[in-house]
This record gives C-alpha cells, structure tokens and sequence, in this order.
C-alpha cells in the first residue's frame, strides 16, 4: 500500500495529490507523468520561496508560533484532554458547529450550508463502504482525517479554519462523488420520474449548497457585530492619519494601540509607512508643553482619554 504511506508522509505538501496519482500510474504512463510532478514541485519551491527568505531572515518565527499553541506547555494531562476536546470538535465543525472567530467565519456556523453537508455525509458513508477496495475512497477518509490535525494539535477555543484549509478538496470531492452516486443509483431504478431526477437531483443540490453559500457570506456575513473591527479596521484608519499627516506633525494613537495586534503588527507598520512620527498617547505630551511645542499635533482620538486624569485642567 506504497499510496498510503506516501499520501500520509506527503499529506501538507500541494503535491501530495499528485503523488498518489502518479503511484496509481504504471508503466510508461507513470513515466510520461513525472516531468509534469517536476514541473509543479518547482513552482511549489518557487511559491514557497518568500516564506524560507523570511525564516532565514527571522528564524526565531520557525519555532516561535509553535511554542504558543501548542497544548502541552501546561503538561501532559491538560494536553491530552485537550485533544479529546479539539478532535471532538474537529469533528463536527463542517456540519455542525465551526469556527467562531469572525475573520474566519460566521461565528460558531458550520463550514458547510444544510445541503453541502448532507452531500458530505453520504459521499463519507460511500467512502467508509469502499475504502478497502477503492484507493480513491481512502486517500480521501485520511486527507479528510489529517487535514483537521492542524487543528486537534493546537491550542484553540473553536475549530480553526484557517488552520483546517486543506481538507476542503477532499470535502468537495466527496459531496460531488455523493451526488453522483445519488444520480447514479437513481438512474439504475425502474421508474420513469427517477430516471428523471437522477437528472435534476444532483445538479439542484449543488445549486442550492452554492445559492446558500452566497447568501451566507455576502448577506449575513458582512453585518456580523465588530467584523471591521476583527479585521483591524481601527488599525487601517490610524495609517491614514499617517499617511495624511503633515510633515512637522507628530501623530498621538491611544496606548491601547500599541499592541502586537496594532502598532506592534508589520501589517501596521506597512500601512503606515513605518512612520517615526507615531508616538504613544501621552496627555502632557500631547495637550501639554511637549518635546517641541513650535510643531504641529495630530491626536487620534482615545476612548479612555480624560484631561483632568492627566491634571491638564
């Protein structure tokens, strides 16, 4: 079972998918293929290339995101509970209850609408009756399974979707292998109507899983509560600002601001022109006789601002 063991080893690379099918291959057919699996490793490599520019340059961020999420810094025991805790969600997460961060998703709503998960949980029964004879139906059961371990091996309080990405090929291709077994079984009936449906059926299902997806994710999306904010909205207005300043002008931004989520973030520092006029919120500094009384200000406004905290007036 040579395709099982490398559809496991290769299972986070793009390629992986064309490894199996290369294995599937034989003879001069399998050899006439390997100069398109040199083609698309090089342009993996070549994708890949400003990601190693940027451990090279920062090599502390190879291991650093690891450290922070990974389950057993509190020990074993919590670890393997959280585990159980994480595959149990994981495993729910395309047609129950998903992520509930809301850069990623509508808070806590499956992945999939009611008809693409319907799909997905019949194309799972047809590959769980033909994964010991049929390749295809078991390369798909594993891609599915370790696509969420990104997930149940790291620290989350909701299955996380950015990090379950790659199971979404092998969840397509299951809904669409459900559907055409449906039209298939359907056509092998007697009856003239089935006959018909197996027709419709298939292609009405798709339709309505594509119709509620947009529905889903440009109607009710967009009005989901502190969306701007989640997407760092407050950030974007603060580089304007910035970028709009004159250029004697020092800009003040709350210090609540100066977080690695905002100030602290390269995406601000981008956005900003990594500008050396920012400075911390400081009342005296700001509103008072600061460093150079003769330039101008420019304040961002501070949620928490009180001049007679700062003994102003």
């Amino acid at each position: 079972r040579r395709w099982i063991v490398l559809v496991l080893a290769l299972f986070f690379l793009p390629v992986a998918g064309l490894a199996v099918w290369l294995l599937m291959l034989r003879g001069k057919a399998q050899r006439s293929a390997w100069w398109l699996a040199g083609a698309l490793g090089a342009a993996a490599l070549l994708a890949a290339a400003p990601l190693f520019v940027h451990y090279y340059n920062s090599p502390r961020d190879i291991g650093g995101r690891v450290g922070e999420l990974s389950l057993f810094k509190d020990g074993i025991g919590p670890g393997l509970r959280a585990i159980g805790k994480n595959a149990l969600e994981a495993s729910m997460m395309l047609v129950w209850r998903g992520d509930h961060v809301s850069k990623h998703n509508i808070p806590w709503r499956p992945a999939l609408d009611p008809a693409g998960a319907a799909l997905l949980l019949f194309g799972l029964a047809w590959a769980l009756r033909r994964c010991r004879r049929d390749p295809l139906a078991a390369v798909l059961l594993a891609w599915l399974v370790c696509g969420t371990l990104p997930t149940v091996f790291s620290y989350t309080d909701s299955p996380n979707f950015l990090r379950t990405l790659i199971v979404s090929p092998a969840a397509a291709a299951l809904a669409g292998l459900a559907a055409a077994a449906m039209g298939g079984w359907l056509e092998k009936r007697k009856q003239p109507a089935l006959h018909r449906a197996a027709r419709g059926l298939p292609a009405l299902a798709v339709a309505a899983s594509a119709a509620a997806s947009l529905w889903l994710y440009f109607g009710v999306w967009p009005r989901t509560p502190n969306l701007w904010g989640d997407f760092s909205g407050q950030a974007d207005q603060v580089a304007r600002y910035v970028r709009q300043a004159g250029p004697r002008e020092t800009v003040f931004v709350p210090s609540a601001m100066f977080t690695e989520r905002y100030y602290d973030s390269p995406t601000f520092h981008f956005l900003a022109g990594d500008s050396p006029r920012l400075r911390r919120f400081s009342y005296r500094e700001a509103l008072g006789p600061g460093p150079n009384p003769a330039a101008d200000h420019l304040i961002v406004e501070s949620p928490v601002f009180d001049p007679r905290a700062a003994g102003i007036i």
